[in-house]
């Protein structure tokens, strides 16, 4: 993503049904060309969305006539950008209704099949009058359900959901529908977990213990590296040849790669405190996957005006497309 936050999020957190509530999305990119939406492509059900400030902002607001429940959806945008052209930008919103869940999602974690695993949900009117549960669709996921009144509380009912033995073993997205009589709105409530085999083994990898005694998570690099030298043989490192060109040639050099670690990215400013942009088109690809040698990058900037004096830094991308840093700025002049 060119974007400086690549899993952008609108939450408008809870509100009221019928309640409009808009909040302004600007995207915000490591380019050096300002980013504009050029065209919204659609929008989750229960929101609207409208361009603003000639594509420099997004305007999103909630529907009047939002359903009851919480809200998980995206809005997808069309940019000016050559190097990416949409944007999905997560829409958050959880509409209180006359009756609520107290939780939602429900979350069964890791559960055996045919352990018959049961989790509750309160159900509650927020006019502490009795709630009368006409049926509960359940959609997604094979689950059986039982409606129990809340021992000496008016306006409360429990929502017992069981696991079917027959759910297939996986993740668990399903979803509840409740429908109350009385009342033309359905309450949704989502369910997730992940079912595993009756006989499927689970190792917890113990904590790292230091010489001081306290313990310490086990690091995700060095489990990385640990599964390396059991399971692959030393492999030499890549040569790294020279980019073609006169522009300002970058070059580091990289010792046991990250496993989640996709490439490298370089950012530009004209000062040093100043404003940093992506300058390269492409990821840079890791090369040091299974060896156990220093691995050698170069990176040529034939963008750069010669005379002109420069900062860069090396940027890291991660599998997840999270970002990180790899050096501090250095000045650089053009030749």
């Amino acid at each position: 993503s060119v974007l400086v936050d690549v899993r952008p999020v609108v939450d408008f957190g809870i509100i009221e049904t019928g309640a409009v509530k808009t909040e302004i999305f600007r995207p915000v990119s490591e380019l050096p060309e300002p980013l504009r939406i050029v065209e919204i492509e659609s929008v989750g059900d229960g929101f609207e969305a409208k361009i603003l400030e000639d594509g420099k902002a997004l305007g999103v607001t909630t529907a009047p006539n939002a359903g009851w429940g919480t809200h998980w959806d995206f809005v997808k945008l069309k940019t000016n950008s050559t190097l990416q052209k949409e944007i999905w930008v997560r829409l958050k919103a959880n509409v209180h209704g006359a009756v609520i869940a107290s939780v939602d999602p429900v979350d069964f974690s890791v559960v055996r099949q045919g352990s018959g695993a049961e989790e509750v949900v309160l159900i509650e009117a927020k006019s502490h009058v009795a709630i009368n549960v006409e049926s509960v669709r359940i959609d997604g996921a094979k689950f059986s359900y039982t409606i129990e009144a809340c021992p000496e509380r008016v306006g409360c009912a429990r929502l017992k959901l069981k696991l079917d033995d027959g759910q297939p073993i996986g993740q668990i997205f399903g979803k509840a529908w409740v429908k109350f009589k009385n009342e033309k709105n359905l309450l949704p409530i989502n369910i997730r977990g992940l079912v595993i085999s009756k006989d499927q083994r689970i190792v917890e990898l113990p904590p790292r213990v230091t010489s001081g005694g306290d313990s310490t998570p086990l690091a995700k690099s060095n489990l990385v590296e640990e599964i390396k030298a059991a399971t692959t043989e030393t492999l030499a490192a890549p040569v790294a040849t020279t980019p073609p060109g006169k522009g300002p040639l970058l070059k580091w050099s990289v010792t046991h790669e990250e496993g989640d670690l996709h490439g490298y990215i370089i950012y530009r400013s004209d000062d040093k405190d100043g404003r940093f942009v992506l300058i390269n088109d492409s990821i840079i690809k890791t090369l040091g996957s299974g060896s156990r040698e220093a691995v050698d990058y170069q990176w040529r900037d034939n963008s750069a005006t010669s005379g002109k004096s420069y900062w860069y830094y090396v940027g890291l991308i991660y599998n997840d497309g999270h970002k990180g840093k790899l050096t501090e700025p250095q000045k650089v002049v053009a030749k």
